[in-house]
């Protein structure tokens, strides 16, 4: 997989997933903190939700 995104809400979910990716060097995963009901518009289309 090139690019994996996702999206948490909870701030501290988001601070814990991102430091544990970053420890195990996963550097294709981009993620954002916010609430995904309303999608992520610059990043779209995917190919799989």
């Amino acid at each position: 997989v090139f690019r994996v995104y996702t999206i948490e809400r909870i701030r501290a979910l988001y601070i814990q997933a991102r430091k544990l990716l970053d420890r195990l060097n996963y550097h294709n995963i981009i993620m954002r903190c916010s609430d995904g009901t309303t999608g992520w518009q610059d990043e779209s289309p995917f190919d799989a939700i």
